[in-house]
């Protein structure tokens, strides 16, 4: 087997209809000059990609007679390089007691056989729980109508927790797909047939199957089309996006709206495969996104297959066999461009995303290129823990707002603590703005809250890399229902170096529910951070703006409610501002400082504004300019 070891290609094709990128990984094919000798005489028909073990493997099934005529190679799919072969011992029925091979989720390798007619030799499906390991029988199908079964096969899911599923698509004009799945984590298996009515007559078929069950049907001599789980057609992949010369197709994931998919395409011309883009999931807007490399010009009748290998979220390792002409590995990164208006829910809008964790994960790991606007379009959105860690600038941002013309209660469900209790909504980089208004002014159409009954802070800045994170025009405020109020409204977590942090027009807490602590702390460790708190209606039970660390910063037009009672605040301070480790200049302006209950503790102090432990150098300047306090409690 060592005269299969590869020749490495640094072929790079960028395609240019969209962000897509089709690398080659490598190859061994007749462009190359690297086919092995085997692959010819049109026996080598199905291919097989997964990781077993800790390996990623790429399988190919050959009837080569130097393999036995029936056998199954293993190939490192990272490298190309042979690994071995598996053992076929006892594989036998059908026209072809081997032809195709797939990779369960969890590991297992299936291979399956072919027959022309079901109905008197039954289709087989045979488990390796391992490289080493003997076949075992899991499927022995025998149908009620005639079925041409085991072209190709495809299998989804994980036998672990009896997701597995294993489609055989009948290469028949009546159109029938057999799901088989199972209860015993692989053991057994029960099919179910779906027709998908009657096709044009061909040789060869394939399903690539969503999580959902719907399902992409590809064969020769056919447009591919898209059924639903009962076999009802949604519609068909435009002749001009992927003609009707392949028979495999591989679903490969949906991202930002589009269902993305993979299918050979082996006229003489191409021998290659595609990735197909397919908005909203509608086949007829279905574009061509990228194509892999030209394996050769000796195509064997329009056979082979695909596979996928999940590497990353965007990124897949796909894996095309042109029979006669070889094979080879590809990697294709559909990284998303973002930029513009995307809705969430996207509903009938071109673009968008189903949750708005699903928009930050994208936006975290995808390719900014120009301001970014999430807009919540629902009455009530429900959403875990979200945190900020995409590269973004003064340039290219991010904006969650709410849709034109929306009140939207954002109910977020916390996660772990980065340092003053359990979170909402984390920033580990910065340049995102929360903005309230559905029209652009200072309207508060957005509430941030949560309905778990835990003491949570809903916005953190966790790193010195938060820069430019900017709160206004919002509410934040626990629910009516909910017995624990907020710990606090917004806080810097403990970080230095955090610059720009704004927090505009919000209300924090209210009168009946304040948050427990502090409504606003931008709190440093060693060095300081830079804010801005203006034009704010805080309610809380110990400090309304608490600070630790700070330069050139501003806290101007708030209206801080200090209710130590009724937020049963146990602490000995209350502080309507506390400042302390400044430098630099601070203007304190404009503010309303009520202290309207008294405190919990005899022993506790209240304070209007209080500092401690600040600079004393000339640069070190405090301007505190026409601000209230006010002492309602006469005995405090």
């Amino acid at each position: 087997m060592r005269n299969l070891i590869l020749t490495f290609l640094s072929i790079v094709m960028f395609t240019g209809l969209s962000n897509s990128q089709v690398t080659t990984l490598w190859e061994k094919s007749a462009t190359a000059g690297t086919k092995p000798v085997w692959e010819t005489g049109s026996v080598n028909r199905g291919i097989g990609s997964g990781f077993v073990g800790a390996n990623a493997r790429l399988y190919i099934v050959t009837r080569s007679a130097s393999f036995g005529g029936k056998q199954i190679l293993i190939f490192n799919a990272t490298s190309g390089d042979s690994v071995g072969m598996l053992d076929t011992t006892g594989l036998v029925g059908g026209l072809y007691a081997v032809n195709d091979v797939e990779v369960s989720s969890d590991g297992i390798i299936y291979v399956g056989n072919m027959t022309l007619d079901a109905t008197t030799t039954s289709f087989k499906v045979y488990a390796y729980l391992s490289e080493s390991a003997a076949p075992v029988e899991v499927i022995n199908y025998t149908s009620t109508a005639a079925m041409r079964l085991g072209d190709k096969f495809t299998v989804t899911g994980s036998t672990a927790d009896n997701s597995v599923t294993i489609w055989a698509a009948a290469a028949n004009a009546t159109g029938d797909v057999v799901k088989f799945t199972t209860t015993d984590n692989g053991t057994t298996f029960t099919p179910q047939v779906l027709n998908v009515g009657t096709l044009v007559s061909f040789s060869s078929a394939a399903v690539g199957a969503l999580a959902n069950g719907d399902f992409y049907f590809n064969a020769h001599g056919m447009n591919a089309q898209k059924f639903s789980s009962t076999g009802s057609l949604i519609g068909t992949i435009p002749n001009t996006v992927l003609g009707t010369s392949g028979s495999s197709v591989k679903y490969l994931s949906t991202f930002l709206g589009s269902e993305y998919i993979l299918a050979n395409d082996l006229l003489t011309a191409n021998n290659g495969a595609k990735i197909i883009k397919v908005p909203g999931g509608v086949p007829s807007a279905a574009s061509l996104v990228g194509s892999t490399p030209v394996l050769g010009s000796t195509s064997a009748g329009g056979l082979g297959d695909v596979s996928v290998l999940k590497i990353s979220h965007y990124v897949f390792n796909v894996y095309v066999l042109a029979t006669n002409n070889g094979f080879g590995a590809y990697q294709v990164d559909l990284t998303p461009q973002l930029s513009g208006d995307y809705y969430i829910p996207q509903g009938s809008n071109p673009l968008g995303f189903n949750t708005l964790n699903d928009a930050v994960a994208t936006l975290n790991v995808g390719v900014i290129t120009g301001a970014v606007n999430f807009l919540l379009d629902a009455d009530t959105l429900r959403e875990n823990s979200i945190t900020f860690n995409a590269n973004l600038s003064a340039i290219n941002n991010v904006t969650v707002k709410p849709a034109p013309g929306k009140n939207v209660f954002l109910i977020v469900k916390p996660s772990a603590s980065k340092g003053n209790g359990i979170q909402l909504i984390g920033f580990d980089k910065g340049h995102v703005t929360f903005d309230g208004s559905n029209n652009g002014s200072i309207s508060r159409n957005l509430i941030v809250t949560t309905d778990s009954d835990a003491v949570a802070v809903p916005f953190g800045l966790n790193t010195s890399d938060a820069d430019t994170v900017v709160l206004k025009n919002l509410v934040i405020k626990n629910l009516d229902n909910v017995t624990t109020n907020f710990r606090y409204g917004a806080v810097i977590n403990d970080k230095d170096g955090v610059w720009g942090f704004r927090v505009e027009n919000c209300q924090i807490g209210t009168a009946a529910r304040p948050v427990r602590r502090d409504g606003i702390a931008p709190w440093g460790a060693t060095a300081p951070n830079q804010f801005s708190i203006v034009n704010n209606e805080i309610y809380c039970g110990t400090r309304g703006v608490a600070t630790l660390y700070l330069t050139e910063s501003e806290i101007i037009g708030n209206t801080i409610n200090i209710l130590p009672t009724t937020a049963a605040a146990t602490d000995a301070y209350n502080h309507g501002i506390y400042i302390t480790g400044q430098t630099g200049s601070l203007n304190i302006s404009g503010n309303t400082i009520n202290c309207l209950e008294k405190t919990v503790n005899a022993t506790s102090y209240l304070i209007g504004i209080a500092f401690a432990g600040n600079g004393s150098a000339e640069t070190d300047v405090v301007n505190i300019v026409n601000n209230m306090i006010n002492v309602g409690a006469a005995d405090e």
